[in-house]
C-alpha cells in the first residue's frame, strides 16, 4: 500500500493483499492501522473492490474514472 497523509485526510493506493492471506481480516486490520486518527479517506481502487469498502464501512461521496484512447482510434482517415 501507498499512502499520503494530508492534515486529517489520507490516500491510499496500491493496495493489495496476497491471494494466500485475503479474506483473513488482513487487508482490513492494515487500512485501518493506516487510517487511525484520520477524519476522511480518498481510496484509489478497482471497481470490483468496491463492495468490500462498503463492507468496511466506507461510502462514496464523489467517483473519478479515467480512461485512455489508444493514438489509432481518433485519426482522421484519408
Amino acid at each position: 500500500m501507498t499512502a499520503w497523509y494530508y492534515g486529517d485526510h489520507i490516500e491510499m493506493d496500491d493496495f493489495s493483499v496476497l491471494e494466500t492471506y485475503r479474506g483473513k481480516v488482513v487487508g482490513s486490520a492494515l487500512q485501518k492501522e493506516a487510517s487511525q486518527g484520520v477524519q476522511a479517506a480518498i481510496l484509489i481502487s478497482q471497481e470490483e473492490n468496491r463492495q468490500m469498502y462498503e463492507h468496511q464501512g466506507y461510502r462514496e461521496v464523489a467517483h473519478y474514472w479515467t480512461a485512455i484512447r489508444k493514438e489509432e482510434s481518433h485519426k482522421k482517415k484519408d
